[in-house]
């Protein structure tokens, strides 16, 4: 098999997966808390992470039904 398949930098199907990935990894760091990033839980708080409640095809998708919920986050120091 190793005459037939090509390294791994050079396989186009790989290389633009991961670029799209990372793409989308930077996007989620570097933007403003939205519904979106709540669904990764990526830059969320509590009043955004309460917003995705109310897309109920994404909360019937949640496993742990945390979608929706309260997000614990670093604030939550700040409110005990």
């Amino acid at each position: 098999g190793g005459d037939f398949r090509r390294a791994i930098y050079r396989n186009p199907g790989v290389n633009v997966c991961y670029v799209l990935m990372m793409g989308v990894l930077f996007w989620l760091v570097s933007t403003p808390a939205s519904r979106f990033n709540c669904l990764f839980r990526v830059n969320c708080d509590t009043t955004h992470s309460l917003a995705v409640g109310e897309w109920t095809f994404i909360a019937m998708l949640s496993a742990g039904g945390s979608v929706g919920g309260c997000f614990w986050g670093p604030e939550i120091r700040l409110a005990q």
